[in-house]
């Protein structure tokens, strides 16, 4: 008998309908995805639900990972074909990059997906962004973590949506490139189960604090109510930042060192070291051609794990997060 594909709600809008009234309602959209699903595509494909979270962008939090990652610890991946994992969009690369690290030695594949608008509603990709994960799934060979949201792409390599347009693409890609899935990254890898690195649940206990280059931001006017494990940078585009005397990046990563908070650097590819040089002499410590989605949620997997030095878990490539580079063994 074939094995069924587990549905995880786990909030945003692809588990909710709108009423007569207007309003979505959760719950009752679990129900109608599955249907429109089956009335569009008649096929075998059975399915074991389990709603989660009832949650919208908003009150999605570090806690609804933890809860979402206790269940998922509770699941024997034997009597399931894959899993697919509904969120909300806003989350949707964050989730897909925390759980493609942690999560990198499944021997399923684990879709993350979400959709622009409520099941049923004109012009929902809902149903597309489902069927295109299950169709993920029954494809042979495939292990790892994935998003499906009008395209397939690798879990660690998702950007927010564009707030104006509502799209998303993949990070250091050119949009209108085919086939995202396979992206700079070699195929067969995507049917190479990895090692377990992470045994021990998560507490998202220790913060990171992130931001992104912007001229004239005054940074001294910043001060910690709680002191964060690790603060993130995003730098310019061509790995800068404002250094003037009164807006100085500089002066904002003395005083985080001064409190032992270490400044971390992301999209910074290999050809941008040199135009970053004046933020890796400040002490800010380069992540290399990552994501800034990727890059916060690797910092709060190596802040909050306890089983290996933290620098050991930022060296690794965990899960394709660092682009051109193989995922580590």
């Amino acid at each position: 008998m074939d094995k069924k594909i587990l549905v995880l709600f786990a909030g945003g809008i692809m588990g909710s309908v709108v009423n007569s009234d207007g309003a979505r309602v959760f719950g009752e959209g679990s129900y109608e995805l599955l249907m429109m699903y089956r009335r569009i595509f008649p096929n075998e494909v059975k399915f074991e639900c389990r709603r989660i979270l009832e949650v919208t962008s908003t009150q999605f939090t570090a806690e609804s990972w933890e809860r979402l990652m206790e269940v998922i610890r509770n699941i024997d991946t034997d009597n399931y074909q894959g899993i697919i994992i509904t969120v909300p969009s806003d989350a949707l690369p964050y989730t897909g990059a925390l759980f493609g690290m942690f999560y990198r030695h499944i021997e399923i594949p684990m879709i993350i997906t979400s959709c622009n608008k409520a099941v049923g509603e004109k012009g929902s990709n809902a149903v597309y962004n489902f069927a295109a994960a299950v169709e993920l799934i029954t494809k042979p060979g495939y292990s790892g973590i994935f998003i499906s949201y009008e395209n397939i792409y690798i879990a660690t390599r998702l950007m927010p949506a564009d707030n104006c347009t509502g799209i998303f693409r993949a990070y250091g890609e050119d949009s209108k490139s085919p086939n995202p899935i396979h992206r700079s990254i070699n195929k067969q890898w995507l049917y190479h189960v990895r090692k377990r690195l992470f045994h021990t649940p998560l507490k998202f206990d220790n913060k990171v604090f992130a931001l992104s280059a912007i001229p004239g931001m005054e940074l001294s006017i910043l001060s910690f109510k709680k002191k964060p494990a690790a603060v993130l940078l995003r730098p310019y585009h061509h790995g800068g930042a404002c250094l003037s005397a009164s807006e100085s990046v500089k002066g904002f990563v003395e005083d985080c060192l001064m409190q032992d908070i270490k400044v971390y650097i992301c999209e910074l590819p290999e050809s941008e070291k040199d135009s970053a040089k004046d933020l890796l002499l400040c002490g800010c410590i380069p992540m290399g051609d990552i994501s800034m989605p990727s890059a916060y949620a690797k910092l709060l997997i190596a802040y909050n794990q306890k089983e290996y030095p933290v620098g050991e878990v930022l060296k690794k490539n965990l899960y394709f997060e660092r682009v051109g580079e193989k995922c580590s063994e």
